[in-house]
């Protein structure tokens, strides 16, 4: 059979619900069009690949599910686009490979949130860059069990470098941020954890500890504040350290 779904040279269009599917050929396919958004489609095929693009920018494809069955399929395979995201997959899977760029220029390629075989994931081409994501958020409480406001979570990849801060709302909880599990660069991963993730908030000790993203992906982080009760040093610089027995009357010291 011919192409499930074929939209050539066609830009600004919203798919949703849809399904291709094709034995010979390919099932979803996006060529030359660009800006287009793919939510909860389902591309199939057995001899190709499930959902193609090809010379495309900026299309973002949500919780579509992309299935080859057959030798020499691909659940999703790119070439020579850019700025294209893949999120919330349903499934990715074909049986020569799950993830394929091929090796014209791809660049800025994100999938976050998809599971898939990473023996099945190839980028080829030098310079074509996958990066690959989960989805980050904290919990913050306290000893007594009380959601901490107004908390500032800050992350480091594993070369020091600030990746991203959210901050706490009243029921404890960050917004849904982005961590970067790791860029593939023409076939080369460059992992970025284990990251440094601060926790801080006035009145409370300052904490922090090591998180893994390709362990951990999706699941959620927390920090447990206990309040400061350090009391601070104290140093007298006037008086000094002597007897007098005379009123002071200006009396100057740091902590």
């Amino acid at each position: 059979s011919s192409i499930g779904i074929y939209l050539a040279s066609s830009s600004n269009n919203a798919l949703s619900y849809n399904t291709g599917t094709s034995n010979s050929s390919i099932g979803i396919y996006l060529a030359s069009s660009s800006n287009n958004t793919l939510s909860y489609n389902t591309g199939t095929s057995n001899s190709s690949a499930a959902i193609r693009i090809f010379k495309g920018a900026n299309n973002t494809l949500i919780g579509n599910n992309a299935t080859g069955f057959l030798t020499g399929s691909y659940g999703l395979y790119i070439k020579n686009d850019t700025g294209t995201t893949i999120k919330d997959c349903v499934d990715i899977r074909g049986v020569a490979y799950d993830v394929y760029i091929d090796s014209d220029a791809s660049t800025n390629i994100i999938i976050l949130n998809c599971s898939y075989n990473l023996s099945k994931e190839s980028v080829n081409g030098a310079g074509n860059i996958l990066t690959r994501k989960w989805y980050y958020q904290a919990y913050v409480n306290d000893t007594n069990g009380d959601n901490i406001s107004g908390a500032n979570i800050t992350a480091y990849n594993n070369t020091g470098i600030y990746n991203f801060n959210l901050t706490t709302n009243n029921t404890g909880y960050t917004q849904l941020g982005e961590i970067i599990d790791y860029t593939n660069k023409g076939g080369t991963r460059s992992y970025y954890s284990l990251y440094n993730i601060y926790a801080i908030k006035s009145n409370y000790t300052r904490l922090n500890h090591s998180w893994n993203a390709t362990l951990q992906q999706n699941n959620r982080d927390a920090f447990i504040f206990s309040f400061d009760t350090i009391a601070p040093a104290l140093s007298i610089i006037y008086p000094a350290n002597a007897t007098y027995n005379v009123n002071v009357s200006n009396l100057n010291y740091t902590s």
